[in-house]
């Protein structure tokens, strides 16, 4: 049994390896998700983000930013967040770029999301355990900050993917604004 285990992690490690060496530029690279594997209490995250909003915020000494509409939640922009947290995971980056070259934008178009601007936050590490602590490190942090009260974006989702054996977290939120029907 225990050989059996250690062939499948054998396995599983080389297809790892073997498709995150895989790189195609003109692709986004295919991290399979599990909306199961998204830790985020959304509800939390949205109150936060719409909460903030709502009141206003001082982004750095130079830049106050107005109250603004709430954020929609959106799935699909759950699953673009949930993909990148995946990837920086499986890959060991910390990056708003992908391990294939792919930007948010990118990430959001291959779910059949069409967007006429978008944004992206992103977080690592065991310091943000919690929504609250991502939230306020965010909200923190000038560019950051400005992703979160753009007026100009009214949806968004976000993710959490936790390596629990290295007690690391992935957090990622995207912001977006749909084009509009035709």
């Amino acid at each position: 049994m225990k050989t059996n285990k250690l062939i499948f992690l054998a396995m599983l490690l080389l297809s790892i390896v073997i498709i995150s060496c895989n790189k195609d530029d003109d692709a986004v690279v295919d991290i399979k998700t599990d909306p199961t594997e998204n830790k985020i209490n959304a509800n939390i995250m949205l109150k936060l983000v719409n909460d903030q909003r709502a009141k206003g915020c001082q982004c750095d000494e130079n830049t106050y930013m107005p109250p603004v509409e709430e954020l929609k939640w959106n799935t699909k922009l759950e699953e673009a967040a949930l993909m990148h947290s995946k990837d920086m995971a499986v890959n060991n980056i910390f990056s708003h770029t992908g391990s294939d070259g792919s930007s948010a934008g990118d990430r959001i178009t291959s779910l059949n999301y069409k967007y006429t601007t978008w944004g992206e936050n992103i977080a690592a590490g065991g310091i943000f355990p919690t929504e609250e602590k991502v939230f306020k490190g965010w909200i923190t942090s000038p560019g950051h900050c400005k992703n979160i009260m753009t007026e100009s974006f009214t949806e968004f989702g976000s993710a959490l993917y936790i390596i629990e054996t290295q007690n690391k977290n992935y957090w990622t939120q995207v912001f977006a604004t749909p084009q509009a029907a035709k």
